[in-house]
């Protein structure tokens, strides 16, 4: 990864990447960052649990066990020196050493958030147009680490800056980026990104937004015109969003409308051939970029095998209209 970055700090470089991408290179990228925004999901979310258990584990040691943290220092060595049980499963007994499992997945994780920051910033026309790519990095990706970082589940990760330090782990540089990584995409189509991220009924919202607002202010992570692009970015996606979900609160769905994989109003929908189920495009090609097998079937499955239902996305846009 450090040559990566390396290697497209070279104008040249970029241009060749920037032809690849637009041209038969398309699909590879598109599975490149498919992979990368699934690394950083497990490395983060690894990283967060361990620093939770740990907290639990502190309290109690504090009311129970005072060997607790001797235990764990024990165990580190153990592992450095290669002493111990040698049986006993390497995971595991490195996940006896919260800290330091903490830090590793942390150090994992952010390294592979630059790269995705770094791909957004140089491909992010090209990431836009890829429908199912754009839906799982925002959904799974951004939206979700803004809820993490900022929103609700902010609490069960606070630390002392001391111990941020010790894991390894600068929420702040990681909401910079995240923030970056929305004004990169907003700047290459703000309709699309707003439309995206308003269908992600599990984490986006507005209050969460809002406070990522005031965190990057708060703490100078945004300045100038981008610290503004992002205000304006928060508020009008929380101005649609609303005006959209009123809209649909009301309006009853026929149940034929509704994606087979994410429950939610199709707006392109494509058949599974073997398993003849229905679902939006981009949620059919976020699956088959991921494992190329159909979900419903575990039949392998190809892009170009989706079946279009044309008379029902019609329907589909013509109840959108009315609603």
């Amino acid at each position: 990864m450090d040559l990566f970055d390396l290697t497209l700090q070279t104008e040249g470089h970029r241009e060749v990447l920037d032809q690849f991408i637009k041209g038969d290179g398309n699909d590879k990228f598109l599975k490149l960052l498919t992979q990368l925004i699934n690394d950083s999901n497990s490395q983060i979310e690894e990283a967060i649990r361990t620093v939770k258990e740990y907290h639990e584990k502190q309290s109690q040691s504090q009311s129970s066990d005072p060997a607790a943290q001797r235990h764990d220092e024990q165990v580190l060595e153990d592992d450095r020196t290669g002493d111990g049980d040698e049986a006993e499963d390497i995971y595991r007994r490195s996940r006896m050493n919260y800290k330091e499992h903490a830090k590793k997945y942390f150090g994992l994780a952010a390294r592979t958030w630059k790269q995705m920051w770094l791909l957004c910033k140089l491909c992010a026309p090209v990431i836009v147009e890829g429908r199912a790519t754009l839906e799982q990095l925002l959904h799974s990706s951004l939206d979700a680490q803004l809820h993490y970082l900022v929103g609700p589940e902010m609490k069960s990760i606070k630390a002392s800056p001391q111990e941020y330090d010790e894991l390894g782990f600068n929420p702040k540089e990681l909401v910079k980026q995240i923030a970056e990584s929305y004004l990169f995409l907003v700047r290459a189509n703000k309709d699309e990104v707003v439309r995206v991220v308003g269908k992600d009924e599990r984490y986006y919202s507005a209050t969460t937004f809002s406070k990522a607002c005031s965190f990057v202010r708060k703490y100078g992570l945004l300045m100038g015109k981008d610290l503004e692009d992002f205000d304006l970015f928060c508020k009008e996606l929380a101005e649609k969003v609303s005006q959209h979900r009123a809209a649909f609160d009301e309006a009853d769905i026929p149940s034929n409308y509704l994606c087979e994989i994410m429950a939610d109003i199709m707006s392109d929908p494509v058949m599974f051939p073997q398993s003849r189920k229905v679902a939006d495009r981009t949620s059919a090609l976020r699956v088959i970029m991921g494992n190329d097998r159909d979900p419903f079937a575990n039949t392998p499955v190809k892009v170009e095998d989706l079946i279009p239902q044309t008379e029902l996305k019609e329907e589909i846009h013509r109840f959108a209209k009315e609603k």
